[in-house]
């Protein structure tokens, strides 16, 4: 484009030529040279800043003759014109589609130029030029072209002085033309193929659908409304052969489907697909390319035109288009259709593609989500026997596993998925009663897995051996733990041994939140801290024991962090001192009520009943 500027059309006096070029007067004061220099470059900043801004209203512009409305008024932004116009090139011919400030004399000039042939000189010539006309005036005539399409011209007229015409105005000038040129070669393109239109209603179909025969009939019913042909045929490859999925032929009937039908194939379409090209056959009804077809007789009697596309990602061949108008006036027979056919068969392809990715991701997903939920199943099993069940609106559920006279022991687990990360047992050996709680890393079936592997560890060190205590199983079970856990994951737990007759609760921690003790007597509340390192990080680990005693009223909450965790609208969490406002409001309240009234302001305080994490609860209460 350099190059075409270094050749524009200048008509000017020495003085004027040497100030257009560059060149300044030696005797200049090297401050006022510098103050030049500075203007000049924002200048040309503003200018550059001006072409940004066009450049963005154009391409907002979805009509071509409002972008050459536009153009004009984007123009003086540039150049400050005394008159100008912008005319559209239709049917050989140029139309005048905006103007700005017209005078007589500048349709006179029009006028001679559009007789004369002017215009269409200036767009051969491929560049800008400045025109002189008369002693006071010149006119800018810009080409409005593209690599493939003449769109028009721009024709300015200007007040002939040298510093409203420099190189740099002129270069932005051409910058912005050519995007506008550019802009409404593409609108006509999209306006002629109406792919965009076609591609979206086609997709929007596939989405909505979500059926492959749904698909295949928009593809059709898409093909007629590109290029409205008679006959439509829709092969796609299944195994290495080609099965018809859809097809239209206004109710007759050819040559290629009865190949296809009749386990026969069609050479035609065998070659389209072997060279991955698309093919083009002007007299499909004479044409001696497959003249041993059986079907012969199947051709269209009137003149025809073939065409056919081959569907293909990267280097896979899916199927083929196929593609015949008897009336030998279609669309077909230009290179310019063909390339549209073409985007339009890229672009099925690829819905294709993705709906049979969908089809078989779906199928899967039915075969995964299945065993999902009886792995889930097998996991609610994992949790103790239960003797009383209460279910609650949300979908949780508050199992009563130990209810007598002297006290009851209740649990609470709403995982957030199928398939959770936490875990709680219930073990009564004898005079005691073993209770623990855990929350494996994560959630999912990872983490269901291993809380199985540690229901299965802790079983096999709970016994009625009263010398072991908890921190002595804690230490057995990490240590196994570590032999079989090998992903990174770790289990927080917490183990406590209840004394039926003494009311002694005896406890290890490993890693896990703090459970809250409500101490009726006094109606206090107090954490029960006992710190060790979480399950299966490192073996070798020594756990803290501890104990308190048991009196009527009391009550012990042991639960996971998914509770104190839970956020509400504002990100923040409910966080322990929440759970112990929670407890405090409802001190006389049962196990089970008590339990079903944390949940609720739980979900109060969310406003969901869809948590992040896994909910957990087992309380024990002395009555």
């Amino acid at each position: 484009m350099q190059e075409d500027l270094n050749n524009f059309e200048f008509e000017n006096n020495s003085e004027n030529e040497n100030y257009s070029q560059g060149n300044i007067d030696p005797r200049m004061n090297p401050e006022d040279y510098t103050t030049l220099c500075e203007e000049l470059r924002a200048a040309y900043q503003a200018l550059l800043n001006n072409v940004l801004i066009s450049n963005k209203l154009l391409a907002q512009e979805t009509e071509e003759d409002d972008i050459l409305s536009l153009l004009l008024s984007i123009t003086r932004l540039i150049i400050d014109f005394e008159s100008g116009a912008v005319f559209r090139l239709e049917g050989g011919s140029y139309r005048q589609v905006s103007s700005m400030d017209i005078n007589k004399t500048f349709e006179e000039v029009r006028n001679n130029y559009l007789s004369e042939g002017i215009y269409e000189w200036a767009a051969n010539q491929k560049r800008t030029l400045v025109m002189p006309e008369g002693e006071n005036n010149t006119h800018i005539l810009v080409p409005m072209i593209t690599e493939k399409a003449n769109i028009g011209i721009l024709d300015l007229m200007v007040p002939f002085s040298a510093d409203l015409i420099r190189t740099q105005d002129i270069d932005l000038l051409w910058v912005v033309v050519s995007n506008a040129s550019s802009r409404c070669e593409q609108i006509q393109l999209n306006r002629w193929s109406g792919l965009v239109d076609i591609l979206l209603l086609t997709l929007e179909k596939v989405n909505s659908s979500q059926q492959l025969d749904m698909l295949f009939d928009s593809i059709i019913k898409g093909l007629d409304r590109l290029l409205n042909c008679s006959k439509y045929l829709l092969l796609i490859r299944n195994n290495n052969e080609l099965t018809i999925k859809a097809r239209y032929d206004n109710g007759t009937s050819y040559c290629i489907p009865h190949a296809y039908k009749n386990n026969s194939k069609c050479e035609l379409i065998e070659k389209t697909l072997n060279s991955k090209n698309t093919l083009r056959i002007p007299s499909f009804n004479e044409s001696n390319e497959c003249k041993y077809c059986p079907f012969l007789s199947k051709r269209p009697d009137s003149d025809s035109y073939l065409m056919i596309v081959p569907l293909i990602i990267n280097t896979n061949v899916y199927g083929a288009i196929a593609i015949i108008d008897d009336s030998y006036n279609s669309k077909l027979f230009t290179d310019d259709s063909q390339h549209i056919v073409e985007i339009f068969a890229n672009q099925v392809t690829i819905a294709i593609y993705q709906a049979q990715l969908r089809d078989e991701v779906q199928r899967k997903n039915a075969t995964i989500n299945k065993e999902i939920k009886m792995a889930g199943m097998v996991q609610q099993s994992l949790l103790p026997e239960t003797k009383q069940q209460f279910d609650l609106d949300k979908g949780a559920t508050i199992r009563l596993h130990i209810n007598n006279n002297n006290y009851s022991v209740t649990g609470f687990y709403s995982p957030c998925s199928t398939l959770g990360g936490d875990f709680y047992d219930i073990v009564e050996e004898n005079n005691y009663i073993n209770l623990t709680i855990a929350d494996v890393s994560g959630h999912g079936l990872s983490s269901s897995l291993i809380t199985a592997l540690y229901k299965m560890a802790l079983h096999k060190f709970v016994n009625s051996n009263t010398s072991v205590r908890p921190n002595e199983i804690c230490t057995y079970l990490n240590n196994d733990l570590c032999k079989f856990i090998k992903t990174g994951d770790y289990i927080t737990a917490f183990l406590a041994f209840f004394d039926k007759e003494t009311k002694k609760l005896t406890f290890s921690s490993a890693g896990h939140p703090y459970p809250i003790y409500y101490k009726a007597s006094d109606n206090s509340y107090n954490f029960l801290e006992a710190n060790g390192l979480p399950f299966a990080m490192l073996d070798n680990q020594e756990y803290p024991v501890k104990s308190i005693d048991l009196y009527p009223g009391d009550k012990v909450l042991m639960y996971t962090d998914g509770i104190t965790e839970a956020i509400d609208d504002q990100m923040k969490m409910f966080k322990k001192e929440g759970l112990v406002e929670s407890v405090k409001k409802h001190p006389n309240l049962n196990s089970v009520e008590l339990i079903k009234k944390i949940f609720e302001d739980v979900t109060e305080y969310t406003q969901s009943d869809l948590f992040p994490d896994d909910i957990t609860m087992l309380l024990i209460e002395i009555k």
